[in-house]
């Protein structure tokens, strides 16, 4: 039985699911899930499952930008996995993967997103996206910026998720928009943006976190 593995570690919590037969197990069922805490985790999970390691044949995970601490446990992660096993690795971009999560929480079936993440040091990522029929379209690429510069570019419109949407919400406001909430990126999206063309296949030797710099 062909099994997939989505791990995700980009956000304040990481998630991880196993999917297999059409259903999605949440591995993190109580949350709270630190990524080195993702080898314990799936042991307890094949251990109290009757599952093995043999059954998985491909890993989709987040590759960032993220928190570059835990990007690199969970794709260190992923390479003790695919070490020795003929495994397929699929990576993500994290703010792919926060603008699906929203889409797929809220339900939403057509309307324009942007991603608005916090990169610490007074600056934000962001990056605009268009859903039409349940299905995420990216319209630009992603982008560090400052926080106003950012929203100053962005039609008024636009629905912001992601974690720069709390600690900025008063500029937010203040640039006039009225439509904003914080949004994690879960695991349980990798498959679903998957079956939408997002993604990119990946050599174990190819894989490493995704960082935006400053420009200099």
């Amino acid at each position: 039985m062909a099994s997939y593995l989505a791990v995700e570690t980009s956000s304040r919590a990481a998630s991880v699911y196993w999917h297999d037969d059409q259903k999605a197990i949440n591995l993190a069922i109580d949350g709270g899930l630190l990524s080195s805490d993702l080898t314990a985790v799936l042991h307890n999970f094949l251990e109290s499952n009757q599952r093995s390691l043999d059954d998985l044949s491909h890993i989709l995970v987040s590759k960032g930008p993220g928190n570059y601490t835990s990007l690199r446990l969970g794709l260190s992660f992923v390479q003790g996995l695919a070490l020795t096993r003929p495994i397929k690795i699929t990576t993500f971009y994290s703010h792919d993967v926060v603008a699906d999560t929203w889409r797929s929480q809220n339900k939403i079936e057509n309307g324009d997103v942007a991603v608005y993440i916090d990169a610490r040091g007074g600056q934000v990522l962001g990056c605009r996206y268009r859903i039409e029929n349940f299905k995420l379209k990216r319209l630009e690429e992603v982008v560090l910026s400052d926080p106003a510069e950012l929203l100053d570019n962005w039609p008024k419109s636009l629905t912001l998720v992601g974690s720069a949407c709390l600690p900025y919400a008063k500029l937010i406001e203040e640039k006039g928009f009225h439509s904003f909430s914080n949004c994690d990126a879960d695991a349980a999206s990798l498959l679903k943006l998957k079956e939408q063309g997002f993604g990119e296949d990946c050599l174990l030797q190819q894989l490493i976190p995704f960082y935006i710099r400053s420009p200099v």
